[in-house]
């Protein structure tokens, strides 16, 4: 009997291990391409203010079907506050106007969703899949820091008028601590996605996770060991090829990786030409013109986040294109003097990015493609 049952076993474990195929490479969906304007045109806004939630940062942005946006951010007393709730607002591009702020989240609704203790929210990221709907990604932590936080999963069928909790993200090692978001996903052929996260606890470090058409994560892949490499920005340069750009936890140069195999591969961190001081970044393309959105100390030299620039790849440097916001104020007691934070939204013909402004407001740059041309 037992060396039935040995047998059996042998049988099923073969029968699993060679009927199993780990996922194929997927192919990336490639960049809008250009819609040409015949005249330039720029807006800049701010988006509404909370009266009871002053403080307010890391938006996300992401594009509705009858081509308004959706822009989300965290906001209360201060950062890792437990008053922190994730808001969100609607755009008219017909009346470059924005909705008055709605609450989505807070930590009694995430805890009653996971069924986890929540002490704190952080960073939100909003992604519209190929299949059309809408992925609403968010930082919980439970104990500590932000060194200790989950990933948490919400999908939206009504083009962000609600959420419904999918899931919080398994992922692995550590006792599935210290994964966090902060930058746009990117598309994929097979109606799937990869949603860059990064991971703070002890050693420092980028990883995409794939997800399925349904927004079930099929895997995990760790772009590089290279330490310190944070809020991972990703963008195709073809169907099977694409490249990163990291927010530098060591305020050196901003390191850069191209992936193959439709991101199954990927080659060595090279350093790049702009100085990365620990700021998050934001890239968009427009066919295959590629463009960085960063933090300089050009026009305020005592603040690594005072001046927000915008940047063109020419072969494998950055070449800047233009100042799009430099923060005013000073900074007294902890006031923040920053425009950071970029997240950038491209239709081939509109450019959107919104930002933190002095984490007092959310600001909103928006140009069309001619207006860009006038600056390359």
């Amino acid at each position: 009997m037992t060396r039935i049952f040995f047998i059996l076993l042998f049988c099923i474990s073969a029968g699993i291990f060679f009927t199993h195929k780990p996922p194929t490479a997927p192919s990336f969906l490639l960049p809008p391409k250009e819609i040409p304007s015949s005249t330039p045109k720029y807006f800049y806004n701010s988006l509404p203010l909370i009266p009871q939630a002053p403080s307010m940062h890391s938006a996300t942005l992401t594009a509705l079907k009858d081509g308004s946006l959706l822009a989300m951010w965290f906001a209360g007393s201060g950062e890792g506050k437990p008053d922190v709730e994730i808001y969100g607002s609607f755009y008219n591009p017909s009346t470059n106007t924005w909705s008055e702020p709605k609450s989505y989240l807070n930590r009694f609704k995430l805890k009653e969703d996971s069924k986890q203790f929540i002490k704190m929210l952080g960073n939100p990221v909003l992604f519209r899949s190929p299949s059309g709907e809408l992925h609403f990604f968010v930082v919980g932590v439970s104990f500590g820091g932000w060194a200790t936080s989950k990933i948490y999963h919400y999908i939206s069928k009504d083009e962000g008028k609600s959420f419904t909790y999918k899931q919080r993200l398994d992922l692995g090692m550590l006792l599935n601590l210290s994964h966090l978001v902060r930058t746009q996903p990117v598309a994929l052929q097979d109606g799937g996605f990869y949603l860059p996260i990064y991971h703070e606890l002890a050693d420092k470090y980028p990883l995409i996770v794939r997800f399925d058409a349904e927004g079930n994560v099929l895997e995990r892949i760790k772009t590089t060991s290279l330490s310190g490499q944070l809020q991972p920005a990703i963008i195709p340069t073809s169907p099977s090829e694409c490249l990163a750009v990291f927010r530098n936890y060591y305020d050196k140069p901003m390191n850069m990786q191209y992936c193959f195999d439709g991101g199954k591969k990927w080659g060595s961190p090279i350093p790049s030409n702009i100085i990365n001081e620990g700021n998050s970044i934001a890239l968009f393309g427009i066919g295959k013109e590629i463009f960085l959105v960063h933090n300089t100390r050009e026009k305020n030299p005592s603040e690594s986040r005072g001046t927000l620039v915008l940047s063109q790849l020419i072969g494998n440097a950055w070449k800047q294109l233009a100042i799009l916001d430099v923060a005013q104020g000073t900074r007294e007691r902890g006031k923040s003097v920053e425009v950071s934070y970029p997240t950038a939204l491209s239709n081939g013909e509109w450019i959107d990015i919104i930002y933190t402004y002095n984490r007092s407001s959310i600001s909103h740059i928006r140009f069309n493609t001619r207006w860009l041309k006038e600056k390359q």
